[in-house]
């Protein structure tokens, strides 16, 4: 059985994705600083009988990602997805935004991409290949005044993919990234309540959309499902847009 690794996988998109991926077939490892939601996420998986596993562990943290991979290599089982869903966000105006959150934000978003990529690949090479994707955010191409340093964290992997999809495609290794638009996750549902009333923000959110409703975290997990795949064999430093539309107005 192949090993999909998942990141952010406790909430939201990483969590749905986590166990799409044990659906498709894959040993899926899931893993989040969110020790609770990663227990509730793994027995949820044993009642389905998915072969899913929750490791708690930092992926913005160097010698955390260091023991995770050490961990990975004793499954003696074939990396061949990493999905990148780790992400968190401070809703402000810039200018009251500190320097620390700042910091923290391109950390969890930003550097855990890079440190994860990196100690993938050469997994995935001894593997023959596989595939990475990165969510990354509507927000890398069209943004607003409340997240400019999720916007600058998502921008920032966006570009990552095109450069890792460059620097590893002839190692086998396929790198894309997908960006949704409003998605019900709790993330989401934060922003809502910085702006207003969080069930009058989700109604207008939802209407102003071409498919006049939110996306769920499953559509974003079969995206991701998809671009793990065979079937998604010549795509790679893809950004795939998947919001509903949101953009299409623009």
């Amino acid at each position: 059985m192949e090993l999909a690794l998942i990141t952010g996988a406790a909430s939201g998109i990483g969590r749905e994705t986590a166990l799409q991926m044990a659906r498709s077939g894959y040993q899926a490892i899931a893993v989040d600083v969110n020790v609770d939601g990663g227990q509730k996420l793994a027995e949820e998986a044993r009642q389905a009988d998915l072969s899913l596993t929750f490791i708690s562990a930092d992926v913005s943290d160097d010698q955390e990602t260091d023991h995770l991979f050490s961990y990975v290599r004793t499954l003696g089982a074939p990396l061949t997805a990493l999905v990148n869903a780790a992400g968190i966000v401070v809703f402000d105006n810039p200018e009251n935004i500190s320097l620390a959150d700042f910091d923290r934000i391109i950390r969890v978003n930003l550097r855990s991409v890079w440190l994860m990529c990196n100690k993938a690949r050469p997994l995935m090479f001894e593997a023959g290949g596989g595939a990475m994707v990165n969510i990354s955010s509507v927000h890398a191409w069209a943004t607003d005044n409340l997240v400019s340093p999720y916007t600058a964290s998502k921008g920032g992997i966006s570009a990552l993919t095109r450069s890792l999809a460059i620097a590893w495609g002839r190692q086998g290794i396929r790198v894309n990234a997908v960006l949704p638009g409003p998605i019900d996750t709790p993330l989401m549902r934060a922003n809502l309540r910085a702006v207003g009333d969080e069930e009058e923000e989700y109604a207008k959110t939802g209407a102003a959309l071409a498919l006049g409703r939110v996306g769920q975290p499953i559509e974003i997990a079969h995206v991701v499902e998809f671009l793990c795949s065979a079937k998604a064999s010549f795509m790679t430093g893809a950004e795939i847009l998947v919001d509903g539309g949101m953009l299409a107005h623009a």
